[in-house]
Parts: C-alpha cells; sequence; structure tokens
C-alpha cells in the first residue's frame, strides 16, 4: 500500500511539474508577443514559483508586470500583462489541474501556508519551492504510518472525525442545527439510501452505549433520538395512507430509538414496494390487529 501511495504521489508531482512548465511556457510566449524583454526569464521563474502554494504564481507576474510599467510609455502593456497571467491562471486553476489530477493534494491551506513559511526559515528559497511536495510526502507518511498518524490529522484536509461522530458530537452539544446541516451535506454528496447505514445508525448505537456505561443522561438520548427523528422527517416524504400496494407493519419491541431503525429501513426501501409503516412501541397488540384490520390490504 504505502509502494502505491509513493507512485500516485510521485505521479501528483509529475503532473504538478507538467502544469507549470506549461503554464511558463505559455506566459513566456505571451510576454514575447506583448514584447516584454527577458521573457525566457519570466518564463523559468513562474515555472519555479508556481510550487509555492497561492502566493508563488503572483510573485512571478507581478515582475514582468512591474517591469512593463516601467519600460512602457502607456498602461496598455501592463494591463495586458496582468489580463494574460489573469486568464491563464484561471484556466490552469479551474480546467486543467482538476481534469488532471483532482482539486486537492490532500493538504489543508493552512498547512500549505506554515508550512511554506517553516521550510523558507529552514532552507530559504529552496525549501519555499520544495514545500508543498514535503509536506504532502509527510501526510503520506502520516496515512501509512501508525506512529505519524498525526501528520496526517496534523496537515491534511480530511475531517478528523467520521460524519457519525461529527454528527452524533453535534447533538451532544444540543446544536441541532448543525447537526441538520451535516445530514443534509451527507444526503447531498452520497445520497439518502447511505444516510442512515453511516451517519443516523452509528449515532443512535453511541447514545445507547453511553447511556448504559458512559453517564448519558436520558434527557441528553431522548434529545438525539427526537432531533434524528425530526432530521429524518425533513429529509423524507411522508407517504399517505392511500398509497397502493403491499404494506408492511414494523412493530419495534423495545425502545423508542426502534422505531427510527424501522423508519430508515422504509427510507432505504424507497419508493419501491413493499411499503414499510412504522407502529409505535406504546402500541398495543389489540391495537395492531385493528389497524390490519381497518386497512384491509395485503401485509407481510
Amino acid at each position: 500500500m504505502l509502494v502505491g501511495s509513493a507512485e500516485r504521489l510521485s505521479k501528483l508531482l509529475f503532473m504538478q511539474l507538467c502544469v507549470n512548465a506549461s503554464f511558463g511556457l505559455v506566459f513566456g510566449i505571451a510576454l514575447l508577443l506583448i514584447g516584454v524583454p527577458y521573457w525566457f526569464l519570466w518564463a523559468f521563474l513562474t515555472m519555479v514559483l508556481r510550487f509555492v502554494p497561492y502566493v508563488g504564481s503572483w510573485v512571478a507576474a507581478s515582475l514582468p508586470i512591474l517591469l512593463s510599467v516601467a519600460i512602457a510609455p502607456g498602461w496598455f502593456q501592463p494591463l495586458l500583462v496582468l489580463a494574460v497571467f489573469i486568464t491563464l491562471d484561471l484556466v490552469t486553476a479551474n480546467v486543467i489541474e482538476p481534469l488532471l489530477f483532482g482539486h486537492s493534494t490532500g493538504v489543508s491551506p493552512v498547512a500549505l501556508l506554515v508550512a511554506a513559511a517553516f521550510w523558507t526559515w529552514v532552507w530559504g528559497p529552496i525549501g519555499l519551492v520544495l514545500s508543498t511536495p514535503m509536506t504532502v510526502c509527510l501526510v503520506v507518511m502520516g496515512q501509512h504510518a501508525p506512529r505519524l498518524k498525526f501528520l496526517s490529522l496534523l496537515l491534511g484536509d480530511q475531517p478528523a472525525l467520521s460524519p457519525s461522530v461529527s454528527y452524533y458530537q453535534r447533538l451532544l452539544a444540543g446544536d441541532l442545527i448543525e447537526a441538520s446541516a451535516l445530514a443534509k451535506e451527507h444526503t447531498k454528496s452520497d445520497g439518502l439510501e447511505l444516510l442512515p447505514d453511516e451517519v443516523l445508525l452509528p449515532a443512535l448505537r453511541l447514545a445507547r452505549r453511553d447511556r448504559v456505561s458512559a453517564g448519558l443522561t436520558a434527557a441528553d438520548e431522548t434529545f438525539i433520538i427526537e432531533s434524528t427523528e425530526s432530521i429524518l422527517n425533513e429529509l423524507t416524504p411522508v407517504e399517505s395512507d392511500e398509497a397502493t400496494g403491499p404494506l408492511v407493519l414494523g412493530c419495534p419491541a423495545h425502545h423508542r430509538s426502534e422505531e427510527l431503525v424501522v423508519r430508515m429501513i422504509s427510507t432505504a426501501l424507497g419508493s419501491d414496494p413493499p411499503r414499510v409503516e412504522t407502529v409505535s412501541t406504546r402500541t398495543l397488540p389489540a391495537e395492531i390487529e385493528a389497524r390490519v384490520e381497518r386497512k384491509r390490504r395485503p401485509f407481510c
């Protein structure tokens, strides 16, 4: 696995070199056509400085722009250089780079800036250029070496907590709005069918475990269950009683959280028959029988 990660990292760095070299070459040719002297020097500096995150490209662009301001009779040439650079940078950042190696290096933006400052302080300009590749290497090492796991958490752009734990933590803090936002974001990215298995059910299991062995109060557990039910009601459409097709009555045995589990089964089935209808744990067996008789539909 470590060899595979090294190969992906090598490919990432090679593609970054190709992109930067192409960017510098196109920018240099544009400077030659515009009439800015020393175009090859600016092309080379642009290629090298684009390895510096965020600020490197603009430092490279500022040099030929300042030169054109000093030697040009008017503002047309400096503005033209600026327009060419902005166009190249937008096309590269929003089209070429995402197509070639995705939107992210796996390193958080803050970590890239801190790493650039640190390696510049240690090695000077060479450290500034190599800061991004070295930081990516540290993140990869943290992902595959257990003792260096902290590097991946500290420098990586992936959340330290899983979606279910983040959702549970927000409910423990009483933040229903943020918990709902997390559920909606997960639904938008992975679909409603995966929300119960990946977010809601693990959170309910954590609540039951903490209620039994970790001192979670009954009020907190009730809040977590009611909040999850509210979020589930908000994300799933309510089926009318007139819906046709086979109907399954889901009868939880012991706990209110089991009602939500049955609701989630219904969510996972979607619109495909049979339709699952949840019965409250407080419903008596005689009431269930009367309900079946009243519906007069085929039940499973």
